[in-house]
């Protein structure tokens, strides 16, 4: 109010009441004295508004008139009593032990989801140790045909980062070669040295009047036979430089059927070196026989056509697992074969050192496999050559003989018969069953070393 207003309050003063009372349309309040707690704390809001609310209504229907012309106060007005208002504007009080209740239960739930993720991750993390783990157990022994149980294959067991194709093919494609034959052969091959040793087939470059070596540079090298091996279709060529970069070898015996691979190479023409095509292992099968000779072999789906042969077949971690070949089944869309890599280590080191393979065993004989005679069931080889240095030659074994056991078992193929031979050493004795004229003969024979032809 203003100055004016606070002077005729002096002159005429308001009946005043005890200092505990205020009147409000004459009827008093029935309201509690100054000293007096409010006895329940945990008052609802519901409660405490209606309170309130009452209160303000009967304050908005007491009569109070102000004459601001003379500036005024009727007899009727009331004076303000604070504890009122106090009590009127004062919040509701919550009690302190439900305070901690609620704080407490906030901090455990928050806790708890702590935990919780904590927990997980930690799961997960020692789910992928194992896995990491697990890395290098393979074990060959569950690489079967294709009657192999898939349920029981282990996990990848190949060392390193697994490599998209894109990466695959910038750390493999630099040491893939292509080999020129002559005027217009055409094959693959890939550095295995940095001193620059390339590994191919021999297929590609046997009976070669030159051979040269393109690298992904289109740098053009001459090349020579270092040792070549008709046998398991491997060569090792030889060209003059250094700091070349070479294929990182891996291991076949971890192969799993269904493992994503590619192969390198240049199929069809010169243009187009290094092409990649990518597929799985759809096979690994065993004891195949091409020719006279049992091996193993990787089959896959990915295109190999020709000129990829002596190309790599390479797995997610940029590792050569096995040296293509298109001579094996030729064109056959969706299906492609590839020598594992563990079989050709050991030629790959002898055809470097001495030419040829070192140490494999032979008889001394050519000869070919019959399967029935006089119209009857009948396995033998008929002899078809004698080399006149052999031991078998010294013994008495001719041209048209018909070789009937190999260490008194009978003759079922060809590859059979070279299989049983290769269980021995060079310098051992085998026993021999023959047919000459309708009469049987027995001879032991001295395996010597197959060598190369001049």
């Amino acid at each position: 109010m203003n100055d004016d207003f606070e002077k005729d309050q002096n002159e005429q003063p308001l009946n005043e009441e005890t200092p505990n009372e205020h009147n409000l349309n004459e009827q008093p309040l029935n309201e509690k004295t100054p000293n007096e707690e409010i006895q329940n704390e945990d008052v609802s809001n519901e409660s405490f508004e209606n309170e309130q609310q009452e209160i303000i209504d009967e304050l908005e229907q007491t009569p109070f008139s102000q004459q601001e012309d003379n500036k005024t106060v009727s007899s009727n007005s009331f004076q303000w009593n604070e504890e009122s208002y106090k009590k009127v504007t004062k919040k509701p009080k919550h009690s302190k032990a439900l305070k901690i209740f609620a704080i407490t239960t906030a901090v455990v739930v928050f806790i708890g989801i702590i935990g919780v993720t904590i927990f997980g991750t930690s799961r997960l993390i020692q789910e992928m140790r194992k896995r990491i783990n697990n890395t290098g157990t393979g074990n060959s022994s569950n690489i079967t045909d294709q009657s192999s149980n898939v349920s029981n294959v282990p996990p990848i067991a190949n060392e390193g980062d697994v490599l998209t194709v894109p990466q695959i093919y910038a750390k493999v494609s630099p040491s893939v070669v292509s080999i020129i034959v002559g005027n217009s052969g055409l094959g693959s091959g890939m550095i295995i040295s940095a001193d620059g040793y390339v590994l191919t087939n021999a297929h590609v470059v046997s009976n070669s009047q030159s051979l040269k070596v393109v690298t992904t540079t289109n740098k053009e090298y001459d090349a020579v036979i270092k040792g070549i091996d008709s046998r398991t279709d491997l060569a090792i060529l030889k060209i003059e430089a250094s700091g070349l970069p070479a294929v990182e070898l891996g291991d076949s015996s971890k192969i799993l059927v269904g493992e994503d691979v590619v192969a390198i190479g240049s199929p069809y023409d010169i243009e187009l070196a290094t092409t990649i095509t990518n597929g799985i292992v759809s096979a690994y099968r065993k004891n195949i026989a091409i020719g006279d000779y049992i091996t193993d072999l990787i089959q896959t789906n990915t295109d190999i056509n020709p000129g990829n042969s002596g190309g790599p077949l390479v797995n997610s971690y940029g590792q050569v697992i096995g040296i293509t070949s298109s001579k094996i089944m030729g064109e056959t869309q969706g299906l492609g074969f590839a020598i594992p890599i563990n079989i050709t280590k050991p030629i790959i080191e002898s055809l470097i050192n001495d030419g040829y393979v070192k140490g494999r065993p032979m008889l001394g004989i050519s000869g070919e496999f019959y399967t029935t005679r006089n119209g009857e069931p009948f396995g033998y080889i008929f002899v078809t050559y004698v080399n006149p240095d052999s031991d078998v030659a010294n013994k008495g074994l001719e041209k048209g003989d018909l070789i009937i056991s190999i260490n008194d078992k009978e003759i079922e193929s060809f590859q059979q018969f070279t299989a049983e031979k290769e269980k021995f050493k060079v310098g051992d004795s085998i026993k021999i069953d023959y047919l000459r004229k309708g009469k049987s003969y027995s001879i032991n024979v001295i395996l010597s070393e197959a060598k190369p032809t001049q």
